[in-house]
């Protein structure tokens, strides 16, 4: 269902010569020195032309983080 929704907006976006990206975020009202505390939590909703994405963001910031986590980079 990840991948799914993930190939739909690729899909979607790279469907003309000029791509169409309408990305809208939202961020909870924390003081600015507590976003490295809150980590990706401080998203409170991310829009991807007009699709939320904010669980799809969580979920695949978690698979990033598993190779730091391990001790090792991740390759971004």
């Amino acid at each position: 269902l990840l991948i799914d929704k993930a190939l739909l907006a690729l899909n979607e976006i790279t469907k003309d010569e000029v791509y169409k990206l309408d990305l809208e975020a939202k961020f909870k009202p924390i003081a600015l020195s507590d976003y490295p505390k809150e980590g990706i939590n401080a998203v409170e909703k991310l829009t991807v032309n007009n699709q939320d994405f904010t669980e799809t963001l969580r979920i695949l910031f978690g698979f990033m983080m598993i190779p730091i986590m391990l001790g090792g980079a991740t390759g971004f």
